[in-house]
């Protein structure tokens, strides 16, 4: 039972991940959240951006996989 609510959870988390990933793409720009540091932009920082993107891209990654374990 637990698992189902917690599966559900991490697809969520997932899903928001990569509804991130794609604005990002398309912005230019990746939201840094919970810090005072201003948005990456593309341009400005590639490698700090491209960091960045790869570690949201791998929670994703993670969430969805573990997600798919737990739900079946």
């Amino acid at each position: 039972m637990i698992d189902t609510s917690v599966g559900v959870v991490l697809i969520i988390i997932g899903l928001l991940a990569l509804v991130v990933l794609a604005r990002s793409l398309k912005t230019g720009t990746l939201a840094v959240f919970f810090t005072q540091r201003p948005d990456i932009v593309r341009a400005e920082q590639p490698l700090r951006f491209w960091t960045q993107f790869s570690g949201v891209g791998v929670v994703a990654l993670l969430a969805l996989f573990v997600a798919a374990l737990l739900l079946t």
